[in-house]
């Protein structure tokens, strides 16, 4: 229901910002760990006596930055109106989804390389590109999701 297009400096702001915020994300994504276990030693909690627990939190903590970063998605990359609670309320379940086909993805490239080292780095690739088709899947569903938020009162259930 977007009835024009958007301006090309606003195209290539966004292109510009998406660029150069992108590797930020990566690092959130990646340093959480360090991050929180700093902030555990920093209360007086050792993080290596939590054990399971600190693994529980490192993937709560990657749960949390993936919601933040799909709402943002959702809310600023469609080229429409989008309210911040309909991205929100969509990130939330693509987030959980997200996480868990992530932990799936890393525990099955651990298991298929610790079985035989050579043929586990040529699994890699393979493993890697359903990794990346199911992780889109789950964005573009959060998408569709958010939209769906959004629009319900425009639904016609009656007939």
């Amino acid at each position: 229901r977007v009835r024009k297009a958007r301006n090309i400096v606003k195209r290539l702001s966004y292109i510009l910002a998406m660029i150069i915020l992108s590797p930020f994300v990566v690092m959130i994504f990646f340093a959480g760990s360090v991050v929180y276990s700093h902030a555990l030693e920093f209360i007086g909690i050792d993080p290596e006596s939590l054990g399971v627990f600190r693994s529980i939190l490192a993937w709560l903590l990657f749960a949390a930055v993936a919601t933040l970063t799909f709402s943002a998605m959702y809310k600023f990359i469609p080229n429409a109106e989008v309210r911040y609670s309909s991205a929100l309320r969509a990130a939330i379940p693509a987030a959980i989804a997200f996480t868990m086909i992530q932990y799936l993805y890393l525990e099955t490239q651990v298991f298929v390389t610790r079985l035989n080292t050579i043929f586990g780095t040529f699994a890699a690739v393979p493993l890697f590109m359903v990794w990346i088709n199911i992780g889109w899947f789950i964005i573009l569903s959060g998408a569709e999701l958010s939209y769906a938020f959004q629009n319900v009162d425009n639904y016609n259930l009656e007939d």
